[in-house]
C-alpha cells in the first residue's frame, strides 16, 4: 500500500505564513529605525518653537503600554478593512 508523499516544508502553509511574517517584520523594523532616527536627530540638533512640548508628547506616547491600545487598534483596522492584509 502506497501513501501520498508529504509536501516539502517550503510548500506548506506554515512556511508561507512564516515568510509573510518575516517580510512584515523586516519592513516595519526598517521603517521604524529610519523614522525614529530622523525624529531623534530633529530633537537633538534643530531648535524650533514648541520643541519641548512636542518632546513631552512623544515621550508620553512611548510610555503607554502596547496592550492598552491593542483592542482600539484592532477595531480601527477592522473598520478600515485592514485585518488579514499587509496594511499598515
Amino acid at each position: 500500500m502506497r501513501t501520498a508523499a508529504a509536501p516539502k516544508f517550503y510548500e506548506t502553509k506554515k512556511f508561507k505564513d512564516k515568510v509573510k511574517q518575516a517580510i512584515v517584520f523586516i519592513v516595519v523594523l526598517a521603517g521604524s529605525v529610519i523614522v525614529n532616527s530622523l525624529v531623534a536627530y530633529a530633537f537633538a540638533k534643530i531648535r524650533f518653537k514648541g520643541r519641548n512640548t512636542l518632546f513631552i508628547v512623544v515621550l508620553s506616547t512611548m510610555l503607554i503600554p502596547g496592550f492598552v491600545t491593542l483592542v482600539p487598534q484592532y477595531i480601527l483596522f477592522s473598520k478600515l478593512g485592514w485585518v488579514n492584509t499587509y496594511l499598515p
